[in-house]
């Protein structure tokens, strides 16, 4: 349990090609697909960070800055002549109870935003990984808008110069700022043939995953029965944890009086997710 405390900063196993969790890999790949994109999924995850930040504030603001006893006990004109804040008062007019209630509060506050912000640092270093395995063989877009507005201000500059930007190498253009910014059906020649640059933003979840499929996870070494991996294994794994609470539940595990009728669906889908992660 000691390692996930930090965020992982690639989805294969240390220096070896081996992928260290196949439904992690999948997940990746529906929220890839699903925000269209590495910055998508990673902005999205950001949003989680900033509003268990903000929860963080608002609690602090309600526990130590907010004058209780005049929002429960004024009338219209006492509230509207006193303010309803002050400076933070972290001892003295609050109660040993209040203070263990606001302390307990704003550790769990803490604690979620700790988890979160190592949730987008190993978003962010998977996504990156997972956009330079895919934009070899579909048009995904740029790995944010940053890189986007660096291309156009390059494009822009050599224009100025009467030189048309092309990619430095031809490994570059069989892989890079062509396949991004190529025209909507555009196709690059490669060595083995021509490969067709297919854009995320329109296609559905079943054309991407065939493609993945068919051109990343049967050449991928880091899968050992790579060759048997096929959209039915990808749903089965995807869904595992699912599956297994619908069986407990349709076993009557969850009724009072059983063995686990203290838990609640979401703890246990986090208790068999670590079991089914092999990463851990």
């Amino acid at each position: 349990m000691l390692p996930d405390l930090w965020p992982r900063m690639s989805i294969r196993d240390g220096a070896t090609p081996r992928i260290r969790d196949l439904p992690k890999l999948y997940h990746l790949l529906y929220a890839f697909w699903l925000h269209r994109g590495a910055w998508g999924a990673t902005l999205n995850q950001a949003v989680n960070l900033g509003n268990c930040v903000a929860l963080w504030f608002f609690a602090f603001a309600a526990f130590f800055m907010l004058d209780w006893e005049l929002v429960l006990g004024c009338d219209g004109d006492t509230c509207a002549k006193r303010p309803l804040f002050h400076a933070p008062v972290l001892h003295g007019n609050i109660s040993p109870w209040h203070a263990f209630l606001a302390t307990c509060f704003l550790i769990a506050c803490a604690a979620s935003v700790l988890f979160e912000l190592r949730q987008t640092v190993e978003m962010a270093c998977l996504m990156n990984e997972l956009h330079g395995e895919l934009r070899q063989h579909m048009r995904v877009g740029d790995r944010s808008p940053f890189h986007t507005w660096y291309f156009a201000a390059r494009r822009y500059a050599h224009g100025r110069q009467g030189h048309q930007l092309l990619p430095d190498d031809l490994e570059e253009l069989n892989s890079s700022a062509v396949g991004d910014h190529a025209p909507s059906g555009a196709a690059v020649k490669v060595d083995r043939g021509v490969t067709t640059f297919h854009s995320i933003e329109d296609v559905s979840w079943d054309d991407f995953l065939t493609t993945v499929i068919r051109k990343v996870l049967r050449k991928d070494p880091g899968i050992s029965n790579r060759r048997s991996v096929d959209e039915l294994r990808v749903a089965q794994a995807m869904h595992a944890t699912d599956n297994y609470l619908v069986a407990l539940h349709s076993h009557h595990f969850f009724r009072r009086g059983s063995v686990l009728w203290w838990a609640s669906d979401p703890v246990m889908r986090e208790l068999l997710a670590l079991q089914f992660s092999s990463g851990r």
